[in-house]
């Protein structure tokens, strides 16, 4: 199946909130911000995001999950929905003190106790953190067994986005198509289409269109449709990245590409591209993608009858996949292992990563 490399797997044992609180796009990721933002709302984005830059993880969880509230609450209701997650209820009352202090919550003493509020735009900002936080929590379900957990937190992601009004963080307009990707499919109605990605694909925000460019691309190929299509879409969203200098994109991008040239036959090309998807995943840090990347290269290089590198390739490849330790790392390494040895003839050493593959599938939930 073709899927895009998430560079998530490594941080599947966290939740969603957890995830969100390493983010570190302030909603003016890679751009700026929006480009068609007026002025005065672009400064004062600028100064909620400068707020939100000064407070621990704490403070950004309880945001968060206090803009829930549509009409501010007490602080019972408050300690119900904001703690959790590393955050006891005993917490609760000292950061809402917190961000009130810092002119994130209005405080309202009445004769039933303190009530709660926060203005528009502060709870809208956290809004968005919320649904971004879900998402990407949601993602990194895939292909797991938290897989029916992971559709839950897309429907949450959903739900709260729908609520915000003119919303600035790029990953917002990909919220929906990812979860018809990835988990609120009905099952009734088939696999999801490529057009779901068409509305993003329009986005003015140049990195939300080329990410939705390579997630439409992705799903055009998942349903055998649209090969011409899908290398449109990686070459323009390649080219889209280098502009504004986004190295993963263009790791991921290029990787399509070299997958369809792959299954084209055309193996030069294949490790062209995938060599520079190497360079781009190495340069932003993401070992994961890196050395899956590295054991893609493996096949076209034998195939261009570059046999000893296609091996040496391997064996430097082999040894990070099992350092990583994420069984389906390891698992594409003892695959791509075996069917080298099956291209060079040597079924003892096929026999060895069968080994291998078969101790790895009793990680897997059944039914998963």
């Amino acid at each position: 199946m073709s899927r895009p490399p998430l560079a998530a797997a490594r941080l599947r044992t966290m939740a969603p909130e957890q995830v969100a609180a390493r983010l570190d796009d302030r909603f003016g990721l890679l751009t700026g911000g929006s480009r068609v933002a007026m002025p005065r709302h672009q400064t004062l984005r600028a100064v909620v995001d400068w707020s939100w830059d000064l407070l621990d993880a704490p403070e950004r969880a309880v945001w968060r999950r206090f803009s829930l509230f549509a009409g501010g609450a007490t602080l019972e209701a408050a300690e119900q929905v904001c703690a959790g997650s590393g955050i006891a209820a005993s917490q609760v009352l000292d950061l809402l003190s917190a961000l009130a202090d810092k002119s994130l919550l209005t405080v309202r003493h009445g004769i039933n106790g303190p009530r709660y509020r926060m203005l528009e735009i502060i709870r809208a900002y956290g809004q968005e953190h919320l649904a971004v936080a879900y998402a990407l929590g949601a993602l990194l379900t895939t292909d797991t067994p938290m897989r029916e957990t992971g559709a839950a937190w897309f429907r949450l992601a959903a739900e709260v986005a729908a609520r915000v009004p003119d919303p600035v963080n790029p990953i917002m307009p990909l919220v929906g198509p990812l979860g018809r990707m990835f988990g609120m499919s009905d099952p009734g109605q088939g696999p999801p289409h490529p057009e779901i990605f068409d509305d993003a694909v329009a986005n003015p925000h140049p990195w939300v269109s080329a990410i939705a460019r390579i997630l439409r691309a992705h799903t055009a190929l998942n349903i055998g449709q649209g090969h011409a299509q899908a290398e449109e879409d990686f070459l323009a969203a390649t080219g889209i990245l280098a502009t504004i200098g986004e190295r993963w994109g263009q790791a991921v991008a290029l990787s399509g590409l070299a997958m369809l040239e792959g299954w084209r036959g055309e193996p030069a090309a294949a490790v062209g591209h995938y060599r520079r998807a190497i360079q781009f995943a190495a340069a932003f840090g993401s070992t994961e993608d890196e050395v899956t990347f590295r054991l893609f290269t493996v096949r076209p290089l034998w195939l261009l009858g570059e046999r000893e590198a296609a091996w040496a390739e391997l064996r430097r490849a082999q040894p990070d996949a099992e350092r990583l330790g994420l069984p389906e790392v390891v698992a594409l390494a003892a695959y791509i292992a075996g069917d080298l040895a099956r291209l060079d003839g040597q079924p003892a050493y096929r026999r060895g990563h069968r080994v291998t593959l078969d101790t790895l599938a009793g990680f897997v939930t059944p039914g998963a």
